[in-house]
């Protein structure tokens, strides 16, 4: 949703934009989810809503709660992860889900944008070289999740770190990694 939203490259059409992704990522296979999470004021950044944990898994966002304001939106996407053919030297095989469950994602007050949500996700995680960095928000789901990521990550020590208040600036762990800015030491 964030590279086909007409504010991010309105003349691009879908086609160019896998063309380029092809080209730049070295991947064939380009898997399109609809929406991201309600207060995301990115448009939808994947690393809120499904990552891939090696090369034929993913973990998504699941939500159970039919009047949750996510709820369409990652039924939808879960369908399309479901449906998904991954394209292998052999044919093809079905795409391996892992669902996590959503946080509460609504706050009291809003957010600097205004939003009465907050893009919380336990797919904000990091992977470092021997852990991962798993956002925390919610006692109900908290330890459910961290075993989750034992299990997925067996070879790293998992590490929980609260980010409630960190969303609130509308990114967690994964998020405030990924801006790292070259030095020219002379």
């Amino acid at each position: 949703s964030v590279l086909l939203n007409p504010n991010r490259n309105p003349e691009l059409s879908r086609t160019q934009i896998e063309q380029r992704l092809r080209y730049f990522l070295g991947h064939e296979q380009i898997i399109w989810l609809h929406r991201g999470l309600a207060g995301d004021d990115t448009d939808g950044h994947i690393d809120d809503i499904t990552r891939f944990i090696n090369r034929d898994t993913v973990i998504t966002m699941t939500v159970e709660d039919p009047h949750d304001v996510n709820y369409a939106a990652l039924a939808e996407n879960l369908d399309v992860l479901r449906a998904t053919q991954l394209q292998t030297a052999g044919g093809t095989t079905p795409l391996k889900i892992i669902p996590l469950p959503l946080p509460e994602t609504r706050i009291e007050g809003t957010t600097v944008d205004g939003s009465e949500y907050v893009p919380a996700s336990y797919a904000n995680f990091y992977i470092a070289n021997e852990c991962v960095l798993v956002p925390i928000y919610d006692p109900r789901y908290d330890e459910k999740v961290l075993e989750i990521f034992r299990q997925a990550f067996s070879d790293r020590t998992i590490y929980g770190i609260p980010c409630a208040d960190l969303v609130w600036g509308q990114g967690s762990i994964h998020c405030i990694t990924q801006q790292l800015y070259g030095i020219h030491l002379a």
